[in-house]
């Protein structure tokens, strides 16, 4: 029929709008458009020369919307590289966010600034203890722990950092041994609704090392008074000092194994509690 126009597929395929800037990659972000973002964060990644900005809004999509981080890995690093090594430090929160994710914690401590400043100084420093924990880097653990009081002000109107902040403290403490201090920061962290179950489960945690260090202590005790059994003394005394003890570690041991549903060896370990 004259004046019909052709049929073409492609009309009627559904066509996708051509995202192109990191600006319209925000936009389906916030729209929580999940396939049309983390397509667009894709292509911008792939670019030859990546702008901070740029990078920066690709990692926060890919955070904020991607079902898992290792797939991405691979690609973020790459362009990473492709940032100019004098902007590096404004997307260094960012890289350790997706590394943390990854679990390279060898990867987030490479990236541990001289100094902390910044917008995101604060988180910069969570990730970083978090992964001397990890790592057990214990020379650079108490360096950063040194520098918490000093920026602890930042967290004020963040209650989330500010949380996250006193737990790192609350370990820090516990693997020196200062429990009653390790206590006190997971209890201030208590007042954060987010973080309130890591906090109290914290609090369990300490007490319930203690109670192993208690009972460890008690099997010291037993093999003490072993070794200074008088067998003499013994018949002369009503009762059976050894049947006493032997009814100790039996008991002993059975507390040690419900604690130890709590607290694993592998973390005792850590705690230095074995």
């Amino acid at each position: 029929m004259s004046g019909t126009p052709e049929h073409n597929p492609r009309w009627a395929s559904g066509r996708q709008p051509d995202f192109t800037t990191e600006a319209e990659l925000d936009g389906l972000v916030q729209a929580g458009m999940k396939h049309d973002a983390l397509r667009l964060a894709r292509q911008l990644l792939k670019r030859r020369r990546i702008a901070p900005g740029t990078f920066n809004e690709s990692l926060s999509a890919i955070l904020t919307l991607a079902d898992r981080l290792k797939p991405w890995r691979s690609m973020v690093e790459s362009a990473y590289e492709r940032v100019p090594k004098r902007d590096r430090g404004s997307v260094r929160f960012w890289m350790m966010a997706i590394r943390s994710g990854c679990r390279d914690y060898e990867g987030v401590l490479r990236l541990v600034p001289t100094r902390f400043t910044g917008e995101f100084a604060l988180k910069e420093l969570i990730y970083s203890m978090e992964a001397t924990f990890e790592t057990g880097v214990t020379e650079l653990r108490r360096k950063l722990a040194a520098r918490v009081p000093r920026i602890m002000h930042q967290a004020d109107h963040d209650a989330n950092a500010q949380a996250q902040l006193l737990l790192c403290v609350a370990e820090f403490y516990a693997l020196e041994g200062d429990w009653d201090e390790a206590i006190m920061g997971a209890e201030l962290a208590q007042n954060c609704a987010t973080f309130h179950q890591n906090a109290v489960l914290a609090i369990v945690e300490i007490h319930v090392a203690r109670a192993l260090l208690t009972v460890r202590r008690g099997f010291g005790r037993i093999e003490h008074f072993k070794k200074s059994f008088d067998p003499p003394t013994e018949l002369m005394v009503p009762g059976n000092d050894k049947v006493v003890q032997e009814q100790a570690a039996k008991e002993f041991r059975r507390l040690q194994r419900i604690l130890e549903q709590i607290v694993s060896k592998e973390r005792q370990k850590e705690l230095r509690i074995e």
